[in-house]
């Protein structure tokens, strides 16, 4: 190279466009700004100005953020030293936001990169060229933030008058123009899950019946013709579904609920005990949600000396670099005690205590106010699976009388079909009402249940009727202090 021969300059090109309507063409906006983009740079070849290959596309992605793949990719190159300018057709196209400019400006300057635009005749080489840049920067985003207040102010509008306003579908429908139509086949199965929620009334328990049936979300195609969606139901992605007020033909905005234009696809009774049985679960779920190794006395047990709550703990340990064992156990958190230091109680192993707590609680079960307790709650439980019951057969028989109407025979038989099922369970229900003998025989077999129950729910069982356990280390003893109008105190 002679020494008149202008430096190499290294120019990247960046487009963007923020929806990704039209993407699937053979000849893009994107295209439009990357051939411009290339005419720019071939314009000061003479400055020794040369375009990278490397394209670095954006469609479909808002300015208003910087969490886009084509624009994380120029900046690892920029860091990485492989790039000395960047070509825009328009500064917005590189952001809409001040505070992402100047956090792009950062970098830029750190490793000596010029922005030059396309349409407006500014680079950052100089210093006007940085004050336009400011200048046109604080346009943007005052024109990005009216956009967004216009976009929110046509969204609020909408949904007042029941307007669906876009966004994912959901599963059960179709988004045809500004409505949303009923997917038939979709909407059944949408029924379905909410039956099996009532039934299983364990969000858990439902997603592994999903997955193992595979039910999927829903897959939609994009007006781009990219295919999203499909994947395998996660437990917030069901979560959402069951708590979801567009199946009962409505649309909301913030906290405001509106009648919404399309046809509702779940009965309102069985969506309300839905939300019933979600805010019972959370409520019951919350207190045992830590609780990772299975402390079954976790919250129960007080040290006999200080008072304070023994911490489940635990720990593994390995021998001759083989498979750790897990060891749990119980120790005492308490404070300082007056003139005696710490709390002299040391550890104890948690399967020895919990196996004798056990054990005690085994032995309440055959009093007659054990069995009473169990057996209301039994009866109450069988009494509301009966009317959940009763609930979805009416909720069946009013879809099949709704196609009987339409003269849609398939629809007829599928209706009539899950009636028939829900018949099928709601007899078996109550023909197998609980009686008090059949509770006491149950709890007899005390053994037998336990070994069915999760771990989760054996911790739950003990807090439905220990109170409290104390362990005295000084004299070894451990008294159990049954809940309230179950017994007495128990000790040993």
């Amino acid at each position: 190279m002679s020494g008149t021969d202008p430096k190499r300059v290294r120019c990247a090109v960046y487009t963007r466009k923020s929806s990704d309507e039209g993407l699937g063409q053979q000849f893009t906006s994107l295209d439009v700004q990357r051939e411009s983009g290339e005419a720019f740079i071939e314009s000061r070849k003479g400055e020794g100005w040369v375009c990278l290959p490397e394209r670095y596309d954006d469609g479909g992605f808002t300015g208003g953020n910087m969490e886009r793949p084509g624009l994380t990719r120029l900046l690892a190159n920029i860091e990485a030293g492989r790039v000395d300018a960047v070509v825009i057709y328009k500064l917005d196209r590189l952001t809409r936001s001040i505070r992402d400019f100047g956090k792009l400006m950062e970098v830029f300057d750190r490793k000596g990169v010029e922005i030059a635009c396309v349409t407006q005749s500014i680079n950052s080489g100089d210093s006007m060229g940085r004050l336009m840049i400011h200048v046109l920067m604080s346009f943007a985003q005052f024109e990005r933030e009216l956009a967004s207040e216009r976009t929110r102010d046509k969204i609020a509008a909408s949904r007042k008058k029941g307007i669906w306003s876009g966004g994912r579908p959901v599963l059960g429908y179709d988004y045809a123009g500004s409505r949303l139509i009923v997917n038939e086949p979709e909407a059944e199965m949408v029924r379905k899950i909410f039956a099996w929620y009532i039934e299983r009334q364990s969000l858990r328990g439902l997603v592994a019946m999903l997955a193992e049936k595979g039910i999927r979300a829903k897959l939609w195609t994009t007006r781009a013709g990219r295919e999203i969606g499909g994947g395998a139901l996660s437990l917030g992605a069901v979560a959402t579904m069951l708590s979801n007020k567009v199946y009962i033909g409505k649309v909301t905005h913030g906290d405001e609920v509106y009648e919404g234009q399309h046809e509702a696809i779940v009965d309102a009774d069985v969506f309300r005990r839905v939300q019933e049985l979600l805010a019972e679960n959370r409520v019951c779920g919350s207190s045992l949600k830590q609780n990772k190794y299975g402390g079954l006395l976790k919250g129960l047990l007080v040290c006999g000396g200080c008072g304070s709550a023994m911490t489940h703990t635990s720990t593994t340990k390995r021998r001759n670099g083989g498979k750790g064992t897990l060891y749990r156990y119980y120790s005492c958190k308490g404070p300082v005690m007056t003139g005696q230091g710490r709390c002299k109680t040391r550890s104890v192993p948690a399967e020895e205590i919990e196996k004798f707590v056990v054990e005690k609680v085994r032995g309440r079960f055959a009093s007659p106010e054990i069995v009473g307790e169990v057996f209301e709650r039994v009866r109450s439980s069988s009494e509301a699976r009966i009317r959940d019951a009763r609930m979805l057969l009416e909720s069946a028989q009013g879809a099949c009388r709704k196609a009987e109407a339409a003269d849609d025979a398939a629809g007829v038989s599928k209706h009539a079909r899950r009636a028939g099922e829900i018949a099928a369970d709601l007899a078996r229900l109550e023909r197998d009402v609980p009686t008090r003998a059949s509770v006491e025989e149950g709890l007899s077999e005390f053994w037998g249940v336990w070994r069915s129950l999760s771990p989760r729910e054996r911790a739950e069982l003990l807090r439905r009727v220990v109170h409290r356990v104390r362990f005295d280390a000084k004299s070894g003893e451990l008294t159990i202090d049954m809940i309230e109008n179950l017994s007495g105190e128990e000790a040993a």
